[in-house]
């Protein structure tokens, strides 16, 4: 994600009367910093769902199985990309070609025969009703908005993503049958919700809603002050030392200052490189945090930033890594995917490094099956 300042400088040339000033310096603008690209841990982890099981390893199981299935039967990235763009990926997985889906529909089989648990079976066919379709106007869910709220646009979007992810994790088809209709009728909308949620299931939209209200309004404020949301401002706020509390733990105090710091100087690169725009600097300096940024970034910018990572201090997990950087090194493999591989590594450090240490000390299997993964990814590519 650095970006260099490169200076072109083309020498005068000396004259029989005198020599010509060489030109000023040209700046060439910095290309912007690519983003993450989603991986198979991702696939995994998106689509793993949510596990009733008795066995405390069925949903780490399942997880492993699908990642499994997307590497080693090679899922194209525009699948992968899919998954990890949408709250609806099992349309996703629907449109891999018939060898791939059925490949991946029987190790499915194998790991519901081995856990007896079918619950959220990703490969099946998606709702009547779409969530997308039931939270195009969201207005009128309470408390409403008007014409003229701040930051409207934000607003509105903040609203969708928050309201769609709800409807992906547990709104019944009656319900969204019942928006459907409703519409945006505010009345219709809190009779919906009433017949289908209990109170404390409406309470948490409602004080959700009314959250993201408050931070448009300081948004709007913040907007108003350019000085205060500058790339620097942003970092400061969203890594400030007193987030950092009882994080980390377990990790050497040398090491827990560079993650810190690496977490930090990698924002600051992003933030410029890619051009955040006012709004979403403004957001997090608004305190707007998790709503500031899309799916994908929220895990990107955690404690720690993915990236920063290079030893968890679990043996499985620094082999995994030693394997990683190895194999990496292969001419073999595509830029592509050797990007996709390193990308995985980084995320699966960074997810084990914000576990606390006594949680963190289980996760040797988890890096264990990363680089069985890794391993028969490389081995077909003849690395």
């Amino acid at each position: 994600m650095r970006a260099r300042l490169l200076l072109l400088v083309v020498a005068g040339t000396a004259g029989a009367c005198g020599s010509t000033p060489p030109p000023k310096a040209v700046a060439q603008k910095p290309e912007p910093a690519k983003p993450p690209v989603a991986t198979c841990n991702d696939v995994g982890v998106i689509l793993r769902g949510e596990v009733d099981s008795g066995d405390a390893d069925a949903g780490r199981d399942k997880e492993r199985t699908i990642e499994r299935s997307c590497t080693e039967d090679k899922w194209p990235q525009s699948i992968i990309d899919c998954i990890a763009s949408t709250p609806k990926p099992r349309e996703c997985v629907d449109k891999l070609d018939e060898t791939k889906l059925a490949a991946f529909e029987k190790r499915l089989d194998a790991w519901i025969a081995e856990h007896g648990d079918s619950q959220d079976y990703v490969a099946a066919a998606p709702s009547i009703v779409a969530c997308a379709d039931v939270t195009v106007d969201v207005r009128e869910y309470a408390p409403p908005i008007g014409a003229t709220a701040d930051e409207r646009t934000w607003h509105l979007d903040a609203r969708r993503e928050f309201l769609a992810e709800e409807c992906e994790h547990g709104w019944s088809e009656p319900l969204k049958e019942c928006l459907l209709i409703a519409g945006p009728n505010r009345t219709s909308i809190a009779e919906c919700l009433a017949d289908d949620l209990d109170a404390g299931e409406r309470d948490e939209i409602s004080k959700h809603l009314t959250e993201l209200d408050r931070i448009a309004t300081k948004l709007a404020a913040t907007k108003q002050k350019p000085a205060s949301f500058s790339c620097a401002k942003v970092v400061a706020h969203h890594y400030a030392d007193a987030l950092w509390k009882q994080k980390l733990d377990g990790f050497k105090p040398a090491e827990r200052t560079r993650m810190i710091k690496d977490s930090r100087t990698l924002m600051t690169k992003a933030c410029t490189a890619e051009k955040w725009d006012a709004t979403k600097r403004a957001c997090v300096v608004a305190g707007g945090e998790q709503s500031c940024f899309n799916a994908f970034d929220r895990a990107r910018w955690g404690l720690p930033a993915i990236g920063t990572v290079t030893s968890v201090g679990i043996p499985e997990c620094d082999d995994y890594s030693a394997t990683v950087m190895k194999f990496t090194k292969c001419d073999k493999l595509s830029p592509q995917a050797r990007e996709s591989i390193l990308r995985s590594q980084q995320q699966l450090l960074a997810q084990i490094a914000r576990l606390p240490a006594s949680e963190r000390a289980k996760m040797g299997e988890s890096c264990k099956a990363g680089m069985d993964a890794v391993t028969s990814t490389l081995t077909s590519s003849g690395c």
